[in-house]
């Protein structure tokens, strides 16, 4: 089979419209130009699984199993050559068309492909799914050779609806309306999601209805276009969230204290353990004058804020930093940039939070220019060190980069099934963090909480798209080099004298060597301050 013939095949199979590819070529284009492609001009499939699920979880909120970041790339690729990486979201006699099409690389238009297959296949696992949509009919005594109209069609939505939320038993009718009847209850953003999801039908049926009715098949296709909007939508929760955790960060830091957070007596969503999120890579523990902090963006982003879980995937928060990536890719149109490059484009791009053009802090300069040093004077901007700078850069957009294998995506459904405990604090836990936070301050007098370390838990280990690079050295020439002006050549130089402090800093703490490519947290925070 060629690779025209799985393509042609992949689409007629999963209902993925060539005009969809059309525009979705055009939306992916910036990103592919940016990322590092394979010596035939494509993305090798850790730069392809990275471009499809920045997509879904910036424009749909979609956290797709298999495409997470925080799983080992290798294991990813390996269950791919398996035909496993989407499990049974294809049909099994898909699984090979899907290998053959993606066997030399992605190009552009077959990740738009990829990502107007999973968008169709997606749909059919979350809101749209037919036993669920099937179910929906027979707990309003309806056919699905019905035609529906207004209050039937309403009442069918409804069902839906709940059943992608609240899940439920298909076949228990009685459970099944009790559940509706309580809905207000179960979940305070139902009337909105009502109306929303009513809004949506409405528009399809003028469009495409018959009249005023739709067919199944017509029930079907709005609820797939429900669920293709469904993330921006339930996006208003999130930004509602983050405006109550950004008041309690006065320094704008992108931290609430674990005191603060567990604190807040209006906000009954806040309550997750520090174990889980530790787990999820959350909480930053770096800065023991300041105890745990809980990291915005990274609980905003994680899985423990996803509103609607099915088996493949799950609808969470979308992912802001991807849009500020974006911009940055869309400008540059290469893998890598030069520092000056770099900062000229983020000064002048504004974020929810941080209005341009603005200048950014000579520290930020600083480590950008440490960033160059390890990649010939050149910034990658799909690696792990230029993730950790844009969270510094944008503290409420922009997750912290923790390391592949340090932490888990899970939500909190499957935490408890695989570690068998909560991942709620107790009353008790969460009065502990809250007595803990007051004891530091306590400790502080009546100067209160100090000022926060600059750039908490900044490292020098990379991770990038092609494989990690962990057999570069910090070289202080090239970060010399970096960019050919007067202030980053004297910046430069100085960086030799601040990397013999942090040696002995180092020596001194009785750390007698660095791990390649690893200076840690605290080396990395005294190299900054020096």
């Amino acid at each position: 089979m060629t690779e025209g013939e799985a393509e042609q095949l992949l689409l007629q199979s999963t209902g993925a419209t060539e005009q969809r590819v059309s525009v979705l070529q055009t939306v992916l284009a910036p990103a592919f130009a940016s990322l590092p492609k394979n010596n035939i001009g494509r993305l090798e499939w850790p730069g392809a699984r990275q471009l499809v699920n920045r997509h879904f979880t910036s424009e749909q909120g979609w956290h797709i199993k298999g495409l997470e970041p925080h799983r080992n790339p290798n294991v990813t690729e390996d269950l791919l050559k398996k035909g496993r990486i989407l499990g049974d979201m294809l049909p099994r006699k898909l699984l090979q068309p899907l290998q053959q099409y993606l066997a030399n690389g992605c190009t552009l238009r077959g990740s738009a492909v990829l990502v107007a297959i999973l968008e169709h296949v997606g749909a059919d696992d979350g809101v749209a799914s037919l036993p669920h949509l099937k179910a929906s009919y027979r707990f309003n005594t309806l056919t699905t050779n019905s035609s529906l109209s207004d209050s039937k069609l309403e009442k069918v939505i409804d069902s839906a609806m709940i059943l992608f939320i609240e899940g439920g038993n298909l076949s228990d009718t009685a459970r099944h309306h009790l559940i509706r009847q309580k809905m207000n209850l179960i979940y305070p953003g139902w009337k909105k999601t009502q109306d929303f999801a009513h809004r949506v039908v409405r528009d399809f049926v003028q469009k495409h209805g018959n009249g005023s009715s739709l067919s199944f098949s017509g029930v079907h296709e709005a609820l797939e276009e429900i669920g293709l909007r469904y993330g921006k939508f339930q996006e208003v929760d999130c930004l509602d969230m983050k405006s109550i955790l950004m008041d309690m960060d006065p320094l704008r830091t992108g931290r609430v204290p674990l005191s603060d957070f567990y604190g807040r007596k209006d906000a009954w969503q806040f309550s997750e353990s520090v174990e889980y999120m530790r787990s999820l890579g959350v909480l930053d523990e770096s800065d023991s004058r300041q105890g745990a902090q809980v990291i915005i963006s990274n609980y905003l982003t994680s899985d423990n804020n996803c509103l609607a879980k099915s088996k493949h995937q799950n609808v969470c928060c979308l992912h802001e930093c991807d849009a500020l990536l974006g911009a940055v890719e869309a400008k540059v149109l290469r893998p890598m940039a030069s520092p000056t490059e770099v900062l000229s484009i983020v000064e002048s791009i504004s974020s929810a939070s941080t209005p341009a053009p603005r200048i950014l802090s000579p520290l930020l300069k600083e480590a950008l220019l440490q960033i160059a040093g390890l990649h010939s004077g050149k910034v990658p901007l799909h690696g792990r060190l230029f993730s950790q700078w844009l969270h510094y850069a944008f503290p409420h957009e922009c997750p912290f980069p923790q390391l592949t294998e340090s932490v888990v995506s899970m939500t909190p459904e499957e935490w408890g099934q695989h570690f068998h405990r909560s991942s709620r604090a107790t009353p008790w836990q969460m009065q502990a963090g809250v007595r803990a936070g007051h004891a530091l301050l306590a400790r502080h007098g009546h100067e209160g909480r100090p000022m926060p370390l600059p750039l908490p838990q900044w490292s020098l280990q990379e991770e990038l798209l092609a494989g990690s690079a962990d057999d570069a050295a910090v070289d202080p020439w090239a970060y010399a080099l970096a960019d050919p002006t007067s202030y980053t050549m004297a910046a430069g130089l100085a960086a030799v004298g601040m990397l013999l402090l942090v040696c002995a800093v180092v020596m001194r703490s009785g750390r007698n060597s660095f791990a390649k490519e690893d200076i840690t947290a605290d080396a990395g925070s005294a190299l900054l301050k020096a």
